[in-house]
């Protein structure tokens, strides 16, 4: 019979059960997803371009052009993380 109480099995054997309650949970879920498919964007595009005849040197000047865009992003990123708050901190990195 336990086999129809998830949330209970979760809780009792990964103890996850308050972040299971939290009200955050998919939002921090959302963000994790985001990274996955931005981590895979960084990895399969390049791929990509390697296919299609681009050279080594424009994809690494590519994926360089990436890094430098986002570092400062980082930067603005945690530095208005206390101002803002959590929530809208990552809705506003949704859009940039």
């Amino acid at each position: 019979m336990d086999k129809y109480y998830h949330e209970q099995q979760i809780e009792k054997h990964l103890r996850l059960g308050k972040f299971l309650k939290d009200k955050y949970t998919d939002l921090l879920i959302s963000d994790v997803l985001r990274l996955l498919a931005l981590s895979m964007i960084s990895l399969f595009v390049p791929i990509f371009l390697i296919k299609i005849g681009f050279s080594l040197f424009y994809i690494v000047l590519f994926e360089f052009g990436i890094f430098i865009f986002t570092l400062p992003l980082c930067f603005f990123i945690l530095k208005r993380i206390n101002i803002w708050g959590v929530k809208k901190t990552l809705i506003v990195s949704y859009f940039l």
